[in-house]
């Protein structure tokens, strides 16, 4: 069974007059919702949300050793710069952030694929994105 939210008839009259108010501006209500909540939903989708996803849906395919570097890597040196904030907002500063503590400790090559993990990451909610 679903439960529907009940609103009073004042709000639902607001509701349907704010409604026509747009469709009168030739905007159609129900997609300005939609993209609404698709922006939501994007906000919500951190850094470390969408890495862990993409950590789970790939690792099959990867050796066990592998496995645990690349989630090491992750949680050590990536979630506590940029694991909280929201795909859409980290910047390529952000990511240097990221990167130059690993170089500066002599990590290059390691620096280097961490690099192309974040770039997987980010793809990963680009192909995402794709497939609505």
């Amino acid at each position: 069974m679903v439960r529907t939210r009940e609103i009073s008839l004042v709000e639902a009259r607001q509701k349907r007059k704010e409604a026509r108010h747009l469709i009168a501006q030739g905007i159609d209500p129900g997609e300005t919702r939609r993209e609404q909540a698709e922006a939501i939903l994007r906000k919500q989708e951190t850094f470390e949300a969408v890495a862990r996803e993409w950590h789970m849906r790939f690792s099959p395919q990867w050796g066990q050793r592998h496995v645990k570097k690349i989630l090491a890597w992750l949680e050590n040196d990536v979630f506590p710069a940029i694991g909280s904030k929201p795909l859409p907002e980290i910047t390529a500063s952000d990511l240097l952030a990221v990167l130059r503590p690993i170089e500066a400790r002599g990590a290059t090559h390691t620096a280097h694929r961490v690099r192309g993990v974040c770039g997987q990451v980010f793809g990963m909610l680009g192909h995402r994105q794709g497939e609505t």
